[in-house]
Formats: C-alpha cells, sequence, structure tokens
C-alpha cells in the first residue's frame, strides 16, 4: 500500500510540471493492479507508458498461491545488487534520453 501511495503522489506532482517536458512512466505489474493504477493516472496527464515484461511467457506467477512469484522475490530480495538474481526482461526499445520524467514503480 506505501508504494502505491508514493507512485501515486509522485504521479500528482507531475501534473504540476511545466507541461512541455515528455514524461515515461515504467511499470511491471505482477498481478495487474499496477498496471491498472497507471493506466488510471496517465489518463489524466500527458504521459507514455513502458510496462516491463518478462522474458520467458506463459509462468504464472499466480499459481499454487503465488509459489513462482514467491521464490523470484524471495531470490532477488536474498541478493538485490546482483543482476543475476533478476528474471529476465523482453528488450526495451524506449529511449529514456527522450523524457525529462521518468517515473518507475519500486
Amino acid at each position: 500500500m506505501k508504494r502505491i501511495l508514493f507512485f501515486v503522489c509522485i504521479m500528482l506532482t507531475l501534473l504540476s510540471t511545466e507541461t512541455t517536458a515528455k514524461t515515461l512512466v515504467v511499470y511491471y505489474s505482477y498481478t495487474g493492479n499496477s498496471q491498472e493504477i497507471v493506466n488510471t493516472l496517465t489518463s489524466q496527464i500527458t504521459a507514455d507508458q513502458l510496462e516491463i515484461q518478462p522474458a520467458e511467457k506463459g509462468l504464472r506467477y499466480e499459481a499454487n498461491n503465488y509459489a513462482l512469484g514467491t521464490q523470484l522475490l524471495n531470490a532477488i530480495k536474498a541478493n538485490p545488487n546482483d543482476a543475476s538474481s533478476y528474471p529476465a526482461i523482453d528488450p526495451v526499445t524506449v529511449s529514456i534520453d527522450d523524457y525529462q520524467n521518468i517515473v518507475q514503480q519500486s
């Protein structure tokens, strides 16, 4: 819940920024909740969206009471500074240099 409130606060701050500045919202939606929040907020401001997608397709993170998702999160928590702890993602083709404001889900 704290993450959602923090995310909302950042988005509201962007509402008051210079209107010519380009904004990119980067997110990953584990359960679909983050995607819903991003869609709602970006409908109220001018911002592009970039959804991070896992490279391995067809995984059901919610299966077996989120067993796979929990396993992945525990691996990240155990070694947060080790890139190999994170699952591979699809290549990103967006250039962040094109944006003055970048909001990321954390």
